[in-house]
């Protein structure tokens, strides 16, 4: 028997049919809760569903999400029902009472140790702002101390060892790109970075580059703010 086109195109549509229309990004706007596969399914506001995840924790849990991603695998049905299955370091990101979290670790680290994590994006516009914590390795030596400050060179074993350290992350709503905007605390932002953000709105940047160097590092987070309001970002009408 040969079904009708339309039948094959209803079992490829996602989660839940997506309206077209789209509105206006505000706090306001409440986000489906579940797990981001990845960045276009934020952009879409389409996750996997929660009552999609296979798992045997408790869905009424408040922390059900933290807990199915607390495994290295996470298991879910498709859209049409098969089950699947996703490496948890693969996964973009979650929402959870309409806070959105995603994930860094070793395959966006800028030093790539094994580390990862889910953090809250801090603010959802053009450009979104997140503290996330790296990891990165640093050698030392062990040798044997042979005066106040000195060690044996003869006898230098090394040792390597992982810190962690914070990082300034800022994510570009139109092209899903993690960028690094600062280590340690968010006190100045690399001017390039920002006049690459603000591109897209020609009398803004030409406000920020026709500002002193020193200032354009002090103002870069202002000025994306500015780029936030002036160019609102768009999600489908639930």
């Amino acid at each position: 028997m040969r079904w009708p086109l339309c039948f094959y195109l209803v079992l490829l549509l996602p989660y839940s049919v997506l309206s077209q229309q789209r509105i206006v990004y505000s706090t306001e706007f409440v986000f489906k809760e579940g797990i981001y596969l990845s960045f276009q399914d934020f952009k879409n506001n389409n996750p996997v569903p929660i009552t999609y995840i296979i798992s045997d924790l408790d869905i009424r849990s408040e922390d059900y999400i933290d807990e199915v991603l607390s495994y290295d695998t996470v298991h879910f049905y498709d859209n049409l029902l098969e089950e699947r299955r996703v490496a948890t370091d693969n996964i973009w990101g979650y929402c959870k009472r309409n806070r959105i979290f995603v994930a860094f670790g070793e395959k966006q680290s800028y030093n790539n140790p094994e580390f990862f994590d889910f953090y809250p994006l801090l603010n959802i516009g053009a450009v979104s702002y997140f503290s996330a914590t790296e990891a990165y390795y640093r050698t030392m030596s062990v040798g044997p101390q042979v005066g106040i400050g000195f060690r044996d060179p003869m006898m230098n074993d090394q040792m390597t060892v992982t810190e962690t350290g914070q990082v300034q992350l800022l994510l570009e709503f139109s092209s899903g790109r993690l960028l690094l905007a600062n280590r340690g605390e968010l006190r100045s932002t690399p001017p390039e970075l920002v006049s690459d953000l603000i591109r897209s709105d020609p009398v803004l940047l030409m406000e920020f580059q026709a500002l002193a160097v020193r200032d354009q590092k002090l103002k870069g987070m202002f000025y994306i703010r500015k780029f936030n309001e002036r160019n609102p970002i768009y999600f489908p009408v639930n």
